[in-house]
């Protein structure tokens, strides 16, 4: 029953992704890794270890995917969409440092 879930999940995201773009390739996913490290960063839990919880990191998840998709919105070109995304990942780790010395 535990490894069904995984692969549930995971089933879905292919056919959600197929649905979006319309097509399917080997490149799919590329880059997505900054992604997911970033809404765990932003989530919660602590670089030097910690606890964090699922709805911090979906909420870390929903700040970095309406980040891009905003941006998108307002026509902002791609190389300024890389710079704030990274910059929102570099604000996360300085607050995380931050907050751990208190």
């Amino acid at each position: 029953m535990r490894q069904r879930i995984p692969a549930f999940i995971v089933a879905n995201t292919g056919l959600i992704q197929t649905a979006y773009s319309g097509a399917l390739t080997t490149t799919v996913g590329d880059l997505m890794e900054l992604d997911a490290i970033a809404a765990c960063v932003i989530g919660d839990p602590s670089l030097r270890g910690g606890r964090g919880t699922v709805l911090g990191v979906i909420f870390g998840a929903l700040i970095m995917t309406s980040q891009p998709n905003g941006m998108t919105l307002f026509t902002v070109s791609q190389e300024l969409k890389l710079i704030a995304r990274g910059a929102v990942l570099t604000v996360a780790v300085w607050m995380d440092v931050q907050l751990s010395k208190m």
